[in-house]
């Protein structure tokens, strides 16, 4: 009879974290919406968020922010796959990433309270205001990347700072083959 009671236990309990994993993603969607909007955007949107907790795969759909005064900032679809196994290794290995339909900006404000911050989008990012202080060197992490499949198409970016401006459109680009743990394979 204890083992019966136990296996419901158990079982509940896995059932339990499913759902908390399942109802993340939708909940972890909505609040980035919403601090879009906190954030200044007239309209932020979310179309799909899918994340494979198992298999280390993010799906992002249909990302769509307005803001007044700005360029619309769009995400038509990223697809990332991280090999999970890696991370017991210390290296983040991405093995796929493909952008498809980024559309944006960056500016620099160069007057007002919000001299010197950046802006994209709704979000803003403060200008420094001082010298970081210099941190004691504790030595490097152990901790490397590696990407076997970079895929971006349909990317329109612009970027307005004072000392520079830069219109980037690129229909497709890639990159394959980028390890730090190999620094002298090729990359493609």
């Amino acid at each position: 009879m204890r083992m019966h009671f136990a296996v419901k236990v158990i079982l509940a309990i896995i059932l339990l974290i499913s759902l908390l994993l399942h109802s993340a993603v939708y909940i972890g969607r909505d609040l980035a919406a919403d601090w879009l909007l906190d954030q200044g955007a007239e309209y932020a949107g979310i179309e799909r968020l899918k994340i494979g907790w198992l298999t280390g795969v993010v799906r992002l759909e249909g990302v769509d922010v307005r803001t007044p005064g700005q360029r619309d900032l769009k995400l038509e679809s990223l697809y990332l796959k991280i090999d999970l196994a890696a991370l017991t290794e210390q290296r983040v290995w991405i093995r796929q990433l493909n952008i498809h339909g980024l559309y944006g900006d960056i500016t620099q404000h160069t007057e007002g309270e919000h001299k010197g911050a950046l802006q994209i989008g709704p979000v803003l990012i403060p200008a420094a205001t001082e010298e970081p202080a210099a941190e004691e060197d504790t030595g490097s992490s152990e901790w490397q990347v590696g990407i076997s499949q970079l895929s971006i198409s349909q990317l329109d970016w612009k970027t307005d700072l004072p000392a520079q401006k830069h219109h980037l459109v690129l229909a497709e680009a890639g990159l394959e083959g980028l390890y730090f743990w190999a620094p002298v394979m090729p990359v493609h």
